[in-house]
């Protein structure tokens, strides 16, 4: 069998429709690099925080897939795919925690829009 083939189709892909997305894009991502010193322990730090907008959390365990199957509460190292279906666009924003994520509207936009999601883990 063909190795690119065999590498698809051995991950697991969840494809959920009809997400209404509501949440807006954050302003900003700062990312932080803190050094801490501690006696003979020295560490370095790396984080990021999301600023502005208007958070939209999406858990796995919530989501029913177009089959009527529910996603498991919890993917190690998913990947979400956010297919809009309006003139509005849609967007994963930052990054994929095991139990959820957040989706944007990349426009600002008084009311909801509806989103497809295509969710794959990647091992």
């Amino acid at each position: 069998m063909n190795p690119t083939l065999t590498y698809l189709l051995a991950r697991k892909m969840w494809l959920v429709p009809g997400v209404a997305v509501w949440g807006d894009l954050a302003n900003f991502e700062a990312e932080f690099i803190i050094s801490e010193a501690n006696g003979a322990a020295k560490r370095i730090l790396h984080s990021n925080c999301l600023l502005g907008g208007s958070a939209q959390t999406v858990t796995f365990a919530d989501l029913t897939d177009h089959r009527g199957n529910k996603l498991p509460p919890t993917i190690l190292n998913a990947s979400v795919v956010a297919i809009p279906r309006g003139n509005v666009g849609v967007i994963a924003q930052g990054n994929v925690a095991p139990d959820s994520f957040r989706v944007a509207r990349v426009t600002p936009s008084t009311q909801a829009v509806t989103a497809d999601l295509l969710i794959i883990e990647m091992g």
